[in-house]
């Protein structure tokens, strides 16, 4: 097997993701329409708020999103992702959940652009990874990288 893809651009990103956490127990009764409907509406949700920032959606993977960002204003993503959630659980009281968001983000260098049969947008690299590897105590947790951005651009 040979690897003919053509070559992905490489940027420096702050990456970030979105995760709505009880999710899963939150639609144990219901049915697969009202699930679907209140996945709409946080993807909705996700979409509107990250583009109002700059940013851009990678992608949805369930109750998750993946989004990418400019490095040219660190503190703006923070604010953005902080109001993602307070509006996500605006939109979870509205349906009497108990699902909270959870945000983490990083800055890295990733490859990027058109991937598979379908050519769809995508981001792949060790950042990424790195990303989906942070740990934290709370709901919003940031990189140690991207706190140090934030301290640069201040």
């Amino acid at each position: 097997m040979s690897i003919t893809a053509a070559p992905p651009r490489m940027e420096r990103f702050i990456i970030a993701v979105a995760d709505v956490a009880g999710f899963a127990k939150a639609c144990d009764g219901l049915d697969d329409a009202t699930t679907f409907a209140l996945l709409d509406c946080f993807y909705r949700l996700v979409d509107r708020t990250i583009a109002a920032a700059g940013g851009t959606v990678v992608k949805f993977m369930g109750d998750s999103a993946l989004m990418i960002f400019p490095t040219d204003a660190p503190r703006g993503v923070v604010d953005a992702l902080a109001q993602l959630r307070r509006q996500a659980l605006l939109l979870w009281q509205d349906v009497g959940s108990t699902c909270d968001v959870h945000t983490k983000a990083h800055v890295g260098t990733v490859a990027y652009g058109p991937i598979g049969p379908d050519q769809r947008f995508d981001i792949i690299g060790r950042d990424v990874n790195c990303l989906f590897m942070l740990r934290g105590q709370g709901p919003e947790t940031l990189s140690a990288a991207l706190l140090a951005e934030i301290e640069a651009a201040s």
